[in-house]
């Protein structure tokens, strides 16, 4: 999938790549600044509440944000993992 984001799908046009890759950034940095929002806060149940959602297999790019969790040792929310 990676390569295809980068490196562009030979059966598909770059707009949808281009559109892809914007799409996971997008939401990338939506989901950081959850967990940054959560970090800065001292209201931390609106945060989790969003967090837990975003680490479901509901939502959108998943394994990425799994990972951002898994580097950034928040290990506490290992517990959202489905």
């Amino acid at each position: 999938m990676l390569n295809k984001i980068y490196n562009g799908n030979p059966r598909g046009s770059m707009v949808n790549t281009e559109t892809l890759k914007e799409n996971i950034l997008f939401q990338l940095n939506k989901f950081q600044q959850i967990l940054t929002e959560y970090i800065e806060n001292d209201n931390k149940k609106k945060q989790e509440k969003r967090i837990k959602f975003e680490l479901s297999k509901k939502s959108a790019f998943t394994a990425f944000k799994r990972q951002i969790i898994k580097d950034r040792e928040l290990l506490l929310f290992k517990k959202y993992f489905d």
